[in-house]
C-alpha cells in the first residue's frame, strides 16, 4: 500500500497533520501546495494566478434598433409604384411557412376585402369603380 491520499478529505487531513511540510513551495515544477487550513478553492492551478484581460473599449448605440417589418407597411418602387405589405392568403386563409405567416407586397388596386383597411380614405376613393367595399370580403355572402 502507498502513503498517497486518494480523496480530498484524506489530502486535507494529511495537510493538517503535517503543516510544516505543506507550506507553499515554488520549486515543485509550477504546482502549488496548500498551506494548512487553506480553503479548497485555493487548490486551483496556475490559471487562477494569471492576470484577467483588461477591457479596452466599450461600444454602445444611441439610435433605436431597426424597426421590424409588419403587415400594413408601405414601400414605393420604380417598377410597381406604391405597394402595401399584407398577409399572403389562399382561399381566404393565411399561409404559414415554418410557423410564421408569409407576407406579400400588393398594389392598392390588388388588395381584396381582407386588406382594404390598410388604405387611406383618399386611396379608397381612387380605386376603380366596381371594386368591393372596404367591409366586403370576397367569397362571403352579405
Amino acid at each position: 500500500m502507498s502513503n498517497t491520499p486518494t480523496t480530498l478529505a484524506q489530502a486535507l487531513a494529511a495537510i493538517a497533520a503535517r503543516p510544516d511540510e505543506c507550506k507553499a513551495d515554488a520549486t515543485t515544477a509550477g504546482t502549488r501546495q496548500i498551506a494548512a487550513g487553506a480553503p479548497v478553492a485555493e487548490m486551483a492551478t496556475t490559471e487562477a494566478a494569471m492576470p484577467k484581460p483588461q477591457v479596452t473599449s466599450i461600444r454602445f448605440f444611441t439610435s433605436a434598433p431597426r424597426r421590424q417589418p409588419k403587415s400594413g407597411d408601405r414601400r414605393t418602387t420604380k417598377k410597381h409604384g406604391l405597394q402595401i405589405r399584407v398577409f399572403e392568403r389562399h382561399n381566404g386563409m393565411l399561409v404559414v411557412s415554418g410557423s410564421r405567416y408569409r407576407y406579400e407586397w400588393r398594389r392598392p388596386a390588388e388588395l381584396d376585402g381582407f386588406d382594404r383597411h390598410y388604405l387611406t380614405p383618399a386611396e379608397l376613393a381612387a380605386l376603380p369603380a366596381g371594386t368591393a367595399d372596404a367591409h366586403q370580403v370576397p367569397g362571403v355572402l352579405a
